[in-house]
C-alpha cells in the first residue's frame, strides 16, 4: 500500500498530533502519580478529581493520535475539513488544559513545563489546523 505524503502539511500534523498525544499521556500519568494523597489508614490515593481528569487527557491523547494517524492515510485525505475542524477543537481542548496546569489550579507535583509545553502544541495546532481549513491542505 502505497502512502503519499504532502510534505508539509502531513509532516506538520502527524507530527503535532504525536506530540500532543504524548504530552496528554505523560501529563495524565503526572496527575496520577503526583496526585497521591495520605489517607489515615497510611494508604494512598488519588482523589476523584485527579482521576476523572487523567482519565479526560488519556482519552484526548488517544484520539488526537489517532486522528493524526488517520489524516496521513487514504481513509483521512477525503475528510480534509473534518481533520482541520478536529485539529483546531484539539488544539483549543490542549490550551485550556495546558493553561490551567501551567497557572497551578491543576494539582500536580511535577512542574508546570508539561502545561507550558501543552499551550504551544496546542497553539500549533489551533494554527496548522486554521492553515488546513482555508487551503484544503493534507494534515
Amino acid at each position: 500500500m502505497k502512502i503519499g505524503l504532502t510534505p508539509s502539511g502531513s509532516a506538520s500534523g502527524l507530527i503535532l498530533g504525536l506530540v500532543g498525544g504524548v504530552l496528554d499521556f505523560a501529563s495524565g500519568a503526572g496527575l496520577l502519580v503526583g496526585g497521591m494523597q495520605q489517607t489515615p489508614m497510611e494508604n494512598s490515593s488519588v482523589s476523584p478529581q485527579n482521576e476523572a481528569l487523567a482519565l479526560g487527557l488519556f482519552v484526548l491523547g488517544a484520539t488526537v493520535i489517532i486522528s493524526a494517524v488517520i489524516s496521513i492515510m487514504p481513509v483521512g485525505r477525503g475528510h480534509t475539513k473534518l481533520l482541520a475542524g478536529s485539529m483546531v477543537a484539539y488544539g483549543i481542548v490542549m490550551l485550556l488544559v495546558g493553561g490551567s496546569m501551567a497557572r497551578g489550579l491543576v494539582a500536580m507535583m511535577s512542574t508546570p513545563l508539561y502545561g507550558y509545553a501543552m499551550v504551544i502544541v496546542g497553539i500549533l495546532m489551533i494554527v496548522n489546523g486554521s492553515i488546513m481549513s482555508r487551503t484544503g491542505m493534507k494534515m
